[in-house]
């Protein structure tokens, strides 16, 4: 019997048994892809999926996604990677970011507005790749290295950084005036 708990906690799957599984076996399904889609943005899934698909040239959703992760496997380094998300299939850095801090950890983070606003990082949102996007998504990821917990991993740095962005936020709101 599957126990569905797993799902519940969508980012401990992803950061604890796909990316794992992925490293290990080098393969991804069109399942946990999803799971990282709906984790980073619920609302761009079939966005993402009609991308996959006419970009995969095929109405198979595992085929694309066994497509996307063969080329994947191929580039040698970091940058050749999201620049492969970003050009090849037209996915936007905070999603081709997302799927490769699940799957690479070490060299990847979350690339998220909120968080590029506490450390005072450039706005990348709906940039497109240049090498100018690659050189300030590896500025807004020193910065996260830098001002996250010197003894916390790369994401659980933007973990904390997430939330501190939502803890001042809150704060702010309740103390606000305004009658929103």
């Amino acid at each position: 019997m599957e126990d569905y708990r797993r799902y519940y906690d969508l980012e401990s799957y992803l950061f604890d048994e796909v990316g794992p599984k992925f490293r290990e076996l080098g393969r991804l399904n069109a399942f946990d892809l999803f799971c990282v889609v709906i984790w980073r943005s619920n609302h761009s899934k079939s966005h993402i999926r009609n991308l996959l698909r006419s970009k995969g040239e095929t109405k198979s959703l595992d085929e694309a996604v066994e497509k996307l992760v063969k080329g994947l496997r191929t580039k040698q380094s970091a940058k050749d990677r999201l620049r492969y998300l970003m050009e090849d299939w037209r996915i936007r850095l905070p999603m081709a970011s997302a799927i490769l801090a699940v799957l690479q950890p070490e060299e990847f983070t979350v690339y998220d507005k909120r968080v590029s606003e506490v450390v005072k990082a450039s706005d990348l949102q709906g940039m497109v790749w240049t090498d100018l996007l690659w050189n300030k998504y590896l500025e807004y990821k020193k910065k996260v290295e830098q001002q996250g917990p010197k003894i916390f991993s790369l994401s659980d740095k933007y973990r904390w950084l997430c939330g501190k962005s939502f803890h001042d936020n809150h704060k702010e709101w309740l103390t606000s005036e305004s009658q929103d």
